[in-house]
């Protein structure tokens, strides 16, 4: 029997490797996050890296990054949050904590991609309602696949 925290970190990490297919697909180089956080990179190149230390939390502890990337010709730096959350629990009431870190700690814009289905419609409605400042949008994946599909990044 799987305990639910370990089936929730499975279950999170398939919304992770959906968006790095979707980066893959779209001509993004992987890089490691020392290369990322150092901009030692070619800058005509479109590149990601996943878990990057680029800030604190409003904690004062580390802050892991899903994904950052980076497009030079279209000037984006741009971070990738990622929750999925495919029964009811507890992703809905990270949610402020996860657009306060965005809003106040990311030195760089940064979207959020979400589904699963599991989290309350509320808690989505609210989470859409919060973008401004450093968090640009908020998208389920078919959202997202559009949005990279149509070259926004």
């Amino acid at each position: 029997m799987v305990d639910s925290g370990k089936k929730a970190n499975q279950t999170g990490q398939f919304l992770e490797d959906f968006v790095e297919q979707l980066l893959i697909r779209n001509a993004y180089n992987k890089i490691s996050s020392d290369d990322y956080i150092n901009n030692n990179y070619n800058l005509e190149n479109k590149v990601y890296s996943k878990q990057v230390s680029l800030t604190k939390t409003i904690y004062e502890s580390n802050w892991r990054m899903d994904f950052a990337i980076a497009h030079q010709k279209k000037d984006i730096n741009l971070g990738i949050e990622c929750k999925w959350q495919q029964s009811a629990g507890s992703v809905d009431e990270k949610f402020p904590y996860l657009v306060l870190n965005i809003k106040e700690k990311s030195p760089i814009p940064c979207i959020i991609v979400i589904d699963g289905g599991g989290y309350k419609q509320e808690a989505y409605k609210w989470l859409k309602n919060q973008i401004g400042g450093n968090l640009t949008a908020v998208f389920n994946m078919p959202e997202f696949t559009k949005f990279v599909n149509n070259n926004n990044i």
